[in-house]
């Protein structure tokens, strides 16, 4: 790499001057830059690509293709930093997508260590070259660089790093809800946070089935499940049961069902007025009672008074939802709301995460704003140390649980294991109980589970296409109508598990334990069953 880029205080004048007359060759000079990234980074090993990154961006130096060099030249002659700037964060985000999608981590976390340090570096640019300097610095600081930071912390221990890395999940929503970011950080900031979440669901699920079980070998087999939340077992385990037996006695889903076919054809005012009973059912607590009979109903009076006599439309109650939620947590899009901080200050995080629930399940659509609101008040936060904001975390712990259990692809129900009568017929006496979830059509797409154990996990119709489930347990599972295309079944223990028209063409079944394995039905094209144990014995369909 003897060559050096082309700076904009070496060029002749009169390029430069036409490089910054013409936008059409600053474009073209982008997408050149593009194409090389996505040439390079699907024909060549991520060590290669991360020495050219580092040789166009940070060294100066010449790569293996001039084109780029030349091209990189005309955006620091054109001699607009935001162009720079667009220019170094779309490339990141080509290489973060596509070794994202191959599962190479380690690269990305390269790549981002690489940015990071070449804060402190010395840089083999020549003197006088302050542009390139001065505009990598400025990058290496600025927001942009912080949201690509974020790709990082999936791949890290959930102990590792700042407190607020545990809740990616939400800081990358306004990633992609900006239409203003590449297409690729976008689609990745999407696909990122829904695998976090899918984990944090999985991982709730399997923590609590084993947590839950009294016996020695459960007490043995769940160490090796890490508690996905920041809330101790004991006090994990009878949280969910109390949020489970709530909705036993009173059904969210239910209420808010009925809610909707109640205000179909009504005014936007009655719509108002049946709203707040709607949040304020089920409210024990008083103090919080008055909070939203008095604050909370004050602003939803006032809120499009123009549209009171008209009927309830589908844009009115999006835009009724979305505000409500801003009431209850950030109203101007950088603080917490007066109400919010009102109502966490009642010690109770379920008085506010179980309103944010009915919001979501009678308006599906604000989700991402609900999202996008906590990302807000995590960005606001993380300003203070873990100690200082401990009451905050524990109210996104228990605003997580709930609705993982409330809105998500896993059913847990309560199943009576003693009798207890108590002395209120209303009340249930948890200790009776115990939890049991259940995984039905689940996302776990390229999950890594291998040595995992799932035994008896209910994951029908589960997408577990290129999923890693090497050496894992699945005894007695039911893995029925799962999606197991390319899945990485090796070495897995599959007795009794029942695969009825499970799709798992090319599989990989090499040294799988299959006895009593129901596999009727199943789709078994090009799967490899090399070395399976001597004790196979299953009845299959392939089709």
């Amino acid at each position: 790499m003897a060559g050096r880029i082309l700076l904009n205080n070496s060029l002749p004048s009169s390029d430069a001057e036409r490089n910054r007359l013409d936008p059409i060759a600053i474009q073209q000079a982008q997408e050149s830059i593009y194409d090389f990234f996505i040439k390079t980074v699907n024909q060549s090993p991520s060590e290669t690509v991360l020495l050219e990154f580092e040789a166009l961006f940070i060294e100066g130096e010449e790569t293996i293709n001039s084109n780029t060099v030349q091209a990189l030249g005309q955006i620091i002659a054109n001699n607009n930093e935001q162009i720079f700037v667009n220019t170094i964060k779309r490339s990141c985000y080509i290489l973060i997508n596509n070794w994202s999608s191959k599962r190479n981590y380690q690269a990305i976390q390269r790549l981002i260590q690489i940015l990071g340090e070449s804060n402190n570096r010395q840089s083999n640019l020549p003197t006088g070259s302050t542009c390139l300097k001065s505009w990598l610095i400025r990058f290496i600081n600025s927001e942009d660089y912080q949201e690509i930071k974020l790709f990082a912390a999936p791949y890290n221990n959930r102990n590792q790093g700042y407190w607020s890395h545990r809740y990616t999940s939400y800081l990358l929503v306004p990633q992609y809800l900006n239409t203003s970011n590449p297409v690729e950080q976008r689609e990745l900031a999407r696909n990122t946070a829904k695998k976090l979440k899918e984990k944090f669901n999985f991982d709730l699920a399997m923590y609590t089935v084993r947590c839950d079980y009294n016996s020695l070998e459960e007490q043995a087999t769940k160490e090796k499940y890490l508690n996905p939340t920041n809330i101790e077992e004991d006090g994990l385990i009878n949280l969910i049961k109390e949020i489970v037996a709530k909705n036993l006695l009173f059904s969210y889903t239910n209420y808010a069902n009925i809610f909707i076919q109640q205000t179909k054809n009504i005014n936007y005012n009655d719509f108002k007025q049946n709203l707040q009973k709607y949040l304020n059912f089920s409210i024990k607590n008083e103090n919080t009672l008055e909070i939203f009979n008095s604050n909370l109903s004050h602003k939803l009076n006032r809120l499009y008074e123009s549209y009171n006599k008209e009927k309830l439309s589908v844009d009115l109650l999006i835009r009724t939802c979305r505000r409500i939620i801003e009431f209850l947590l950030t109203e101007d899009n950088q603080e917490p709301s007066q109400l919010f901080i009102q109502l966490v200050n009642q010690n109770n995080p379920l008085d506010l995460v179980i309103p944010l629930l009915k919001i979501i399940l009678i308006c599906k659509y604000v989700r991402n704003h609900l999202d996008a609101c906590l990302a807000q008040l995590i960005r606001y936060y993380e300003n203070y140390p873990e100690q200082e904001c401990k009451w905050f975390i524990n109210f996104l712990e228990v605003f997580n649980i709930v609705f993982a259990i409330h809105t998500e692809n896993v059913q847990y129900s309560l199943v009576k294991v003693k009798e207890a009568e108590p002395d209120d017929q209303k009340v249930i006496d948890l200790e009776s109980y115990r939890i049991f979830p259940q995984l039905k059509g689940v996302d776990l797409q390229d999950a890594d589970l291998s040595g995992t154990d799932i035994r008896g996990s209910n994951l029908s119709d589960a997408d577990l296409r290129g999923a890693n489930l090497s050496c894992a347990d699945l005894s007695d599972a039911n893995l029925s109508l799962a999606k197991l295309k390319k899945a990485n079944l090796s070495q897995a223990t599959l007795n009794g598990t029942k695969l009825t028209v499970a799709h798992l063409h090319h599989a990989d079944l090499s040294g799988a334990s299959l006895w009593d394995a129901d596999l009727r039905r199943a789709q078994l094209q090009q799967v490899d069953f090399r070395g399976p144990s001597r004790h196979t014995m299953f009845e299959a369909e392939s089709t």
